[in-house]
């Protein structure tokens, strides 16, 4: 855009790094937000079982990165490039007090997400550059603990959004890379507590950002390498809590990123 100052951006870490947490994950030198952390988000329940010490030695010699509580159950594993598949996944569901769940690449597919329905302690899930289908969105609508979830880059088309309408504790979405469309953005409406999305490299245009305005609680918005034109923003304009939007390879003016920012007191726009 020319003639627009450049702002420095706010650079996320990688995926892997920030995993531990409620952060929606994005590719490495992407600007990202670094969300506040709320203070009446849900507290998982105490598990009723311990860890089954035959599943967590298998994860471990798969390589994968657990963590542990004082208690010494597991709560964070990270997968990274082919260290799980579908079936490996019944083995994080023996671990019933894991809030944190991260894959980058790999083979799991929608089939695997099957084990994760009934982890109810699992509060972020991060899955990037694995292949998923709308309809296996199905298995994560009963995660009712879910703060932050990152589906970058698993080649979903947004019809699936619809099951994540259950999610009423999500904060975090990420769902950058896919070909997610305008008519899909409707279904995210029923997310009232959203206060960070990503939707960079998607198929969405300005007329989907119609479906963000009333979202209250949106604090951050990536919309890098969407087609986003001036009059669009007009959608944005009473998202008073919006703090920091991405438009970097929009269509986007100066006068309309001026106009945005008289009404939305403290927000930064980084553009091109």
């Amino acid at each position: 855009m020319p003639g627009t100052a450049r702002q420095a951006e706010v650079p996320l870490p990688s995926l892997a790094a920030t995993a531990p947490q409620a952060v929606a994950p994005v590719k490495s030198g992407q600007p990202g937000p670094r969300p506040v952390e709320s203070t009446d988000k849900p507290v998982p329940a105490a598990p009723s079982r311990p860890d089954d010490p035959k599943a967590v030695k298998a994860l471990l010699a798969l390589g994968c990165k657990v963590d542990r509580n004082d208690q010494g159950q597991v709560v964070s594993v990270q997968a990274s490039e082919g260290q799980l598949g579908d079936a490996d996944l019944e083995l994080v569901a023996r671990l019933p007090a894991l809030e944190t769940l991260s894959i980058c690449g790999g083979k799991v597919t929608s089939a695997g997400l099957a084990h994760l329905k009934d982890l109810g302690s699992l509060q972020r899930l991060y899955l990037s550059g694995v292949s998923l289908t709308d309809e296996g969105l199905e298995h994560l609508s009963g995660l009712s603990g879910l703060v932050s979830l990152s589906l970058e880059n698993t080649g979903i088309t947004g019809k699936g959004l619809k099951h994540l309408g259950n999610l009423k504790n999500l904060e975090v979405l990420n769902l950058a890379e896919n070909p997610i469309d305008n008519q899909s953005l409707a279904h995210l409406k029923r997310l009232s507590r959203l206060d960070t999305i990503t939707l960079r490299n998607t198929r969405v245009t300005g007329e989907g950002l119609v479906h963000f305005k009333s979202l209250k609680r949106l604090r951050v918005l990536n919309l890098n390498g969407c087609a986003i034109a001036d009059e669009s923003l007009d959608y944005l304009g009473g998202l008073q809590e919006l703090r920091m939007l991405y438009l970097r390879g929009s269509y986007v003016t100066d006068e309309a990123v001026t106009r945005l920012k008289n009404r939305i007191p403290g927000l930064a726009v980084f553009c091109d």
